[in-house]
């Protein structure tokens, strides 16, 4: 199998997210809702009381009040806890946490894959000949599932994550609060920031079938999931079908084209096969599938050759049932072992 690297356009986009901490109130939040439930039921006497700045306290109060967790009685000018989140509190129910921030975030999509990523990659691909063309129709977010998008959201926190600021000594600083996102929400049409373009790598196969002289790509990439990968290899051949004199196309016809100059042996598969089975126990977790269909592809090589072996070394004749008893009688007679 010759595997070719080409470069992929990625459409950026910025989108407006919320993101909250962890799925549980922080404990200074309980100790607000509890000294509520007490009875202190102004700004004034929760000051006091927590023994915290006034304007600590108006944004805890804030954010209770904004998720629903405390109520404003404007008859009597007190804040109250409403009797539901009371009897969650009572029961130990989960109770999500009321405080989030908003920022942007931006993503890009993989016009091939249609994945969703962090926006990364450089702004021009890294060699212009393998670049694959960009379509007239390039796919928004508004067009993939939402699941996708917050699981790009969740990459970028955790990319953010495993690169925590640093203090004034320069080391490390943990802040102990994981984020997650709550929310995001597209930009309104003609309000959308100027896209940039970023670029990608992406492993294919090509296969050069010589009787229909077509070029077929195939994606045997990792890092995308099995389920994008069929429709992605269809999208990438008819690419090569409506532009097939296209730099990316013909160069990768030339690699198709040159791994077929020296047809494989029987020995040769064979041997190739057995090293592939030898190397099952050191393959990492994260390569396996791609690794079974290698084997895969191997063993069914392997099968064509030793076929087309047999049909070309072996003589056959078809026997009819006439003869069928006869000749039976006849190879038993020729048998020299059992």
């Amino acid at each position: 199998m010759s595997v070719a690297v080409v470069y992929v356009p990625c459409e950026t986009v910025e989108l407006q997210v919320r993101l909250g901490y962890g799925g549980a109130l922080s404990p200074m939040e309980l100790v607000l809702l509890d000294a509520v439930r007490a009875g202190l039921n102004d700004v004034g006497q929760l000051t006091g009381h927590l023994q915290l700045g006034r304007r600590i306290v108006h944004d805890l109060v804030y954010d209770l009040w904004r998720a629903g967790l405390l109520t404003v009685d404007r008859s009597l000018s007190q804040i109250i806890v409403p009797p539901e989140v009371a009897d969650q509190l009572d029961r130990g129910a989960p109770v999500p946490g009321a405080e989030y921030v908003r920022e942007k975030r931006e993503l890009m999509i993989d016009q091939i894959t249609r994945r969703v990523l962090p926006a990364r990659g450089p702004l021009s691909p890294p060699d212009p000949r393998l670049a694959l063309p960009v379509g007239d129709d390039p796919v928004g977010l508004d067009r993939v599932p939402q699941s996708a998008v917050l699981r790009a959201l969740d990459e970028s926190l955790n990319a953010d994550e495993r690169q925590p600021p640093a203090d004034r000594s320069h080391q490390p600083v943990d802040s102990g609060r994981r984020r997650k996102v709550l929310s995001y929400r597209l930009p309104p049409p003609g309000l959308e920031r100027p896209r940039t373009r970023r670029w990608i790598e992406l492993k294919v196969e090509p296969r050069w079938d010589e009787h229909d002289q077509q070029l077929t790509l195939t994606v045997v990439d990792d890092r995308v999931p099995a389920e994008l990968r069929e429709s992605a290899s269809d999208r990438l051949t008819q690419l090569a079908v409506e532009a097939p004199g296209g730099k990316p196309f013909s160069e990768l016809r030339n690699v198709a084209v040159g791994a077929l100059s020296e047809p494989p042996s029987p020995a040769g598969a064979l041997v190739r096969l057995t090293d592939r089975v030898e190397t099952a126990r050191g393959v990492p977790a994260g390569q396996r599938h791609t690794w079974h269909r290698e084997l895969a592809d191997d063993a069914r090589q392997l099968e064509g050759l030793l076929r087309e072996r047999a049909d070309r070394e072996m003589r056959v004749r078809p026997v009819t049932a006439d003869e069928h008893e006869r000749l039976v009688g006849q190879l038993i007679a020729q048998a020299t072992g059992q």
